[in-house]
């Protein structure tokens, strides 16, 4: 029992060693600024890694710019056939930016099929928005401003249920986030998200 306390006790010091720093806004509401105004701040005991990607380039999330042609090479490899059929079905998919989230909790889920679209179209952007064939590449440019304005829509009306582990739903949520703002960049730069 004193053993399990004492771990108890001790995951519970890192957890708040680690949350301490960051300040997050008290409340969300459908008619929340824009990502821009949220005012977060985050900082870390632990020192910066000392590889980090060459500033200003994007995208540097899962994919480099130098290796968009590679990952567009392998696109046509039979053993990739089933993710990039399911890549096409969420890319072509419709997509309604102006719905609001809600209260997300482990009762109701995390809306993962609504930033899975997100995710899939800024994709969709950052592989596709240069294309040659006319037709993908204003789908992509199309797909682009639709996941920033999905984005945007979802982390300015979700709010978590208190007293619920939202871990898994905020966790995801940051990390389609962080996907969208460094695929669509330049679309963000443009409509004045910073």
């Amino acid at each position: 029992m004193k053993k399990k306390f004492l771990s108890a006790l001790i995951a519970l010091t890192m957890v708040f060693t680690v949350i301490s720093p960051i300040a997050l806004p008290t409340t969300v509401s459908a008619e929340a600024a824009p990502l821009n105004n949220y005012n977060i701040s985050i900082s870390s005991p632990y020192a910066a890694p000392s590889v980090t990607p060459p500033a200003g380039e994007h995208p540097r999330v899962m994919v480099r710019d130098v290796y968009v042609d590679r990952v567009r090479e392998n696109w046509d490899n039979p053993e990739n056939s089933e993710a990039v059929a399911e890549f096409e079905r969420l890319a072509n998919a419709s997509i309604d930016v102006n719905t609001s989230v809600g209260t997300l909790n482990g009762a109701n889920g995390y809306k993962r099929d609504q930033l899975r679209l997100i995710e899939a179209k800024a994709f969709d952007y950052v592989l596709n928005k240069d294309n040659e064939d006319t037709t993908i590449k204003e789908r992509a440019r199309a797909n682009g401003s639709n996941a920033v304005l999905g984005m945007d829509r979802f982390l300015s009306t979700a709010s978590y249920a208190s007293g619920s582990d939202v871990c898994r739903e905020s966790g995801y949520a940051i990390f389609v986030a962080s996907e969208v703002y460094d695929w669509c960049y330049d679309k963000m730069i443009k409509n004045n998200y910073q």
